[in-house]
């Protein structure tokens, strides 16, 4: 997924994530998750936890996606739950993690050798219409994912490939506006009234595929409210808050649902009255705002792009210690995470594997990370499978030495047939992401390599890295965690050549389409011995980035980020940042 799975959405953000609330905080051995296929609300109180009042996020850059079938972003994922529910989800109670019923009320049954599942729908919720969310509302919404599959998709985004991978599609379906008259074969309802379910026939089996069901693309969405692409900006809610306004890059403001009812939902207590959200603020202001904890920062949160600048990072991290400054502890967290960085090469671009391999070699992950601060932001690796899932394996790439071995990427670059200008792609979210892109450009220029920087409007960046075409960028950023703990939820979303289309590429950033990397996922998939399918997974993390030179891997990172005096926010372990389930304003 995208995101995660101990069910984090992938972390699909910018490599500069020692940001104030970069939203990215899971702990490198997150507790783990059990299930608990009976639970019900109200959600396990928070003690000491008030109800009312305003929660402020205040930031540069806005969400890229409220339209859950478009949701494949963690820090989205997270807050994204508070309007939209999926059929399973997870329930924190302080260091308990749980899978529970969301949407449904049980976590599946499976059937058929897991190849079919069956969730119960959890009588009672409804839309912030009053109309009950019914089947048929869980049905349309999963199957605006296979609209990815038409030649003209009218979305794009989200975590598509589980869906199309996983679900049976005998007809050929290609989504609602493609095909309106169709129906998708591996979904159906049954039962009326209170006692509705939803049935899920899949390719294959898939034991875990409850997890699976955690993402917002599992989420209901009634057809007569769906605006196509225009659901981005106002989806329909059926959680406790629904979207009140919103003009997308400047101010949202979010307030209470009157039709949710706390005892059909067993995850979300919903404590603040209001959230509003203030965008296209300039990241020095927001920066000391947050730092000194004076006005809206006192109750706030700060977004993705306005965090703590490389010239902030003494003012709140003490690089000796490598930890937050005792002034800080109290409403910061800065801690290890599963996601991992890296530089995405375009090889359908890049054709040439000794330019990709020249790049690798030239790369130097110390002026690079040094832009977005240091230490702070990571450390140096060279795998994509973080240290604390199974699979990982420490070996070098090009060289150990993370400033890069500049005559190696010299002796590729002179075999390389391709010495054209290549184009680095960022997002304009910081200055601290154009002050990357500098970096990167400097290392790449000294074997020899020409590189042109590009800025990208936050809010398209992620649309514009998964377009095809000849403007489809060269070289990007991009990042990664987990859906659940383990790779099978890293490699074949990254880089199945499924995901690669005409008109986008998904998740497959890099653009891979190889036969050989296929078969090596799909033999790792098939493996039910998790030391061999560990070992298997190696295999294909080797093969992508010695033998394909597809990636550059760069650091498994850290995140960093404090929040105002006056809010309580604990780290959600499962989906990475602060949990708005249990976030409240102090009185």
């Amino acid at each position: 997924m995208r995101k995660t799975r101990l069910v984090a959405a992938a972390f699909a953000s910018a490599t500069a994530v020692t940001l104030i609330a970069s939203l990215v905080t899971v702990p490198a051995h997150a507790a783990s998750i059990v299930i608990d296929s009976r639970a019900t609300g109200p959600a396990p109180a928070i003690t000491g936890a008030v109800q009312g009042g305003t929660i402020n996020i205040i930031g540069k850059s806005d969400f890229n996606h409220f339209d859950p079938t478009r949701v494949y972003d963690t820090a989205v994922g997270n807050f994204g739950r508070l309007f939209s529910r999926s059929l399973t989800g997870i329930q924190q109670n302080g260091d308990v993690q749980k899978l529970v019923g969301d949407l449904a009320a049980d976590t599946g049954k499976p059937s058929n050798g897991a190849k079919t599942w069956t969730f119960k729908l959890r009588p009672g919720i409804k839309w912030e219409d009053g109309v009950d969310v019914k089947c048929a509302d869980v049905l349309y919404g999963i199957s605006r994912s296979f609209d990815t599959l038409a030649d003209a998709p009218v979305l794009t985004g989200g975590p598509s490939f589980y869906l199309t991978d996983f679900i049976e599609n005998k007809t050929d379906y290609k989504g609602p506006y493609a095909t309106p008259n169709g129906s998708l074969s591996g979904l159906s309802c049954s039962g009326s009234g209170d006692n509705e379910s939803i049935t899920i026939n899949l390719t294959r089996p898939v034991s875990d595929f409850n997890y699976t069901t955690t993402m917002l693309a599992f989420s209901a969405v009634r057809k007569d409210k769906d605006t196509k692409a225009a659901y981005d900006v106002l989806p329909l809610s059926d959680g406790p808050y629904v979207i009140e306004s919103r003009v997308k890059k400047d101010k949202t403001v979010v307030v209470r649902n009157k039709y949710w009812v706390a005892s059909t939902d067993p995850i979300r207590n919903a404590y603040p009255d209001r959230i509003e959200m203030l965008f296209n603020q300039d990241p020095e202001v927001t920066n000391q705002l947050f730092i000194n904890d004076s006005g809206d920062a006192k109750t706030g949160l700060g977004r993705t792009g306005a965090g703590i600048l490389t010239q902030n990072l003494s003012l709140v991290y003490d690089s000796a210690k490598d930890a937050l400054k005792p002034a800080f502890e109290a409403r910061g967290s800065y801690l290890k995470t599963p996601v991992t960085s890296w530089l995405a090469i375009n090889v359908q671009k890049v054709t040439d594997v000794n330019l990709r391999k020249a790049i690798q070699c030239a790369i130097n992950k110390e002026t690079i990370r040094a832009t977005v601060g240091g230490k702070t932001v990571g450390d140096y690796t060279n795998s994509i499978i973080p240290d604390s899932l199974g699979g990982y394996s420490k070996y070098t790439v090009c060289t150990d030495n993370p400033a890069g071995d500049v005559d190696a990427a010299k002796k590729f670059y002179a075999k390389s047939k391709l010495t054209r200008e290549l184009t680095f792609v960022y997002s304009n979210g910081s200055t601290d992401s154009e002050n990357e892109a500098l970096a990167l450009q400097a290392s790449l220029t000294r074997a020899g390599i020409k590189v042109k920087i590009k800025s990208i409007d936050s809010t398209t960046y992620y649309d514009i890295l998964e377009k095809q075409g000849p403007d489809a960028p060269d070289l990007m950023m991009y990042a990664w965690m987990y859906d659940w703990p383990n790779a099978s939820t890293i490699f074949p979303p990254l880089f199945t050549s499924t995901m690669v289309g005409d008109k986008v590429v998904g998740e497959n950033k890099s653009r891979v389409t190889d036969k050989t990397l296929d078969a090596l996922m799909d033999k790792a998939s098939s493996i039910t011995s998790l030391k061999l399918q560990n070992a298997a997974w190696t295999r294909a993390d080797k093969y992508v980035i010695q033998t394909l030179a597809a990636v550059v891997p760069l650091w498994q990172s850290k995140s960093l980020w404090i929040t105002g005096s006056k809010v309580v926010a604990q780290d959600f372990t499962a989906m990475g940042g602060a949990n708005w389930a249990n976030i409240y304003v102090k009185k």
